[in-house]
């Protein structure tokens, strides 16, 4: 939350069926999800998940090219540039961007 309590950001994760945060195989999951602070409790029946800390390839996109993107970074941007997505692609959709960009961070190495 930002300090006058509007939303600073919506993230949300795509992982492994065993919450993991791996990468995909055959099925996973996506979950969406805000930033808190360590010491947050969950609410009544929500489960508070903590991702690892990664260093990404980031890249903009929109929902027309949201899966034209992924698929190029995927299977020729990471190859090429001798990088391995080591965990689950993320996405952040900023509330302040009114053009329906949001971006996506690819992990590359666990930090």
């Amino acid at each position: 939350m930002n300090s006058d309590g509007s939303i600073a950001g919506i993230w949300g994760a795509m992982s492994d069926v065993d919450g993991k945060f791996d990468r995909w195989k055959n099925e996973g999951k996506y979950l969406a999800r805000c930033e808190v602070s360590d010491d947050a409790e969950a609410p009544n029946g929500w489960v508070k998940w903590s991702i690892p800390s990664f260093k990404y390839v980031v890249v903009k996109c929109n929902q027309n090219s949201y899966k034209e993107i992924f698929n190029h970074i995927i299977e020729k941007y990471l190859p090429d540039h001798a990088y391995t997505l080591v965990g689950a692609v993320q996405e952040f959709y900023d509330p302040k961007d009114n053009n329906g960009e949001l971006s996506l961070f690819f992990p590359i190495e666990k930090i």
